[in-house]
């Protein structure tokens, strides 16, 4: 009886070995996968690389490749943009030409760098902007990488400020939405989760002091009219992103909208695939109502344009605190994706839910291979 359970124990401990084992021998064992990816990065002030952070993540857990030399995508050296320096110097690294080798584009963020992000010391020179904004010569490079039949990708805040009014509306084309001029932040606590000139803004329209505390959400139109929500004035998470059938046959799952940046966007030719749908009590109702604010905008859309695909996430989806320590495991995204919505925090239960198995999707078609 007891050589039987010492048996029983035995081979329970190798099972269990080897299930720890198993996800990072197959991912090691998976080929390797070529894909052209361009990915675009206005908004480094520092070597965090945050913006695209996760999107280099994803592109390596997926075991995606250069496709001339096999290496793995580095956050680093693997982006265009703004590239921080010593000392506050700075330099841009520019698309690469021609733009169409590469079979997925993707903006990262283009808002782009203050002299104060770089540490700048003089209060008037603070807020001047260094660099930033999608230009005309950025929007001619990823036209013709769609022409190219390239993918497309998009995330807030491709088309709102700085951006002009002119490179916009080609960006909007691309992407098939409007921008209604309003811009959303998911504040973890209002009083020091904010962006520094909200206070002084309140304060200009209403003529009442930043009183504002706890979780909340502050909404910006271009304007300059401002509206705070506070816990009193949504219910639940406040603002969820919820897929329609389109996005669910893709793997979206239902998700509280992330701590961070949105932009609410109408669809004039893309199709949605998922939605912001706020849950306001009816004090919050009627802010929205005063403020001519819509009750749903899209959160995630995707446009043919010719042969290529475009796809406009309209939030900061992939700007994550921190990124998971572990990349060689196959199969881990997938058990991430199974876990309940409400047990994870807002900052990744989207990501999870929605965002990994969307680009999974889109980078699979794009590459023409199934996952590793």
């Amino acid at each position: 009886m007891k050589r039987g359970s010492a048996i029983a124990l035995l081979i329970l401990c190798v099972l269990l070995l080897v299930a720890a084992l198993a996800p990072g021998v197959a991912w090691r064992l998976a080929v390797p996968r070529p894909l052209g990816v361009v990915i675009l990065d206005k908004t480094v002030p520092d070597t965090t690389y945050r913006g695209h952070r996760a999107v280099v993540w994803l592109l390596n857990h997926l075991k995606f490749v250069h496709p001339g030399s096999h290496a793995p995508y580095d956050v680093a050296g693997d982006y265009v943009g703004f590239v921080p320096l010593t000392n506050r110097a700075w330099s841009v690294r520019p698309f690469p030409k021609p733009l169409g080798g590469n079979r997925v584009v993707y903006i990262a963020d283009t808002y782009g760098v203050t002299a104060s992000d770089l540490g700048a010391h003089a209060p008037a020179d603070s807020g001047r902007m260094l660099y930033g904004g999608l230009t005309a010569s950025d929007l001619d490079a990823l036209e013709a990488a769609v022409r190219s039949g390239a993918t497309l990708i998009g995330e807030f805040n491709t088309a709102a400020e700085p951006t002009v009014d002119s490179v916009r509306a080609r960006a909007e084309g691309i992407f098939g939405f409007r921008w209604t001029g309003w811009t959303g932040r998911r504040s973890s606590d209002l009083r020091r989760d904010l962006p520094p000139w909200a206070a002084a803004a309140w304060e200009r329209q209403s003529g009442r002091p930043w009183a504002f505390e706890g979780e909340g959400f502050l909404l910006v139109h271009r304007d300059g009219r401002l509206v705070v929500l506070t816990g009193r004035d949504v219910r639940g998470w406040g603002l969820d992103i919820v897929p329609t059938p389109a996005g669910d046959s893709l793997g979206l799952r239902e998700a509280p909208s992330p701590l961070g940046w949105f932009d609410l966007v109408e669809p004039t030719a893309a199709k949605v695939l998922a939605d912001y749908a706020w849950h306001l009590s009816p004090r919050g109702d009627s802010l929205f109502e005063a403020a001519g604010l819509p009750p749903r905008s899209a959160a995630v859309l995707a446009h043919q344009v010719g042969a290529a695909r475009t796809y406009y996430l309209a939030g900061d989806f992939s700007n994550l605190s921190r990124v998971p320590a572990w990349t060689h495991l196959r199969w881990g995204a997938s058990l991430h994706r199974v876990v309940p919505g409400w047990w994870l925090p807002p900052q990744e239960s989207f990501f999870w839910r929605g965002y990994v198995p969307l680009l999974t999707g889109i980078l699979d078609w794009a590459s023409g291979t199934t996952g590793p």
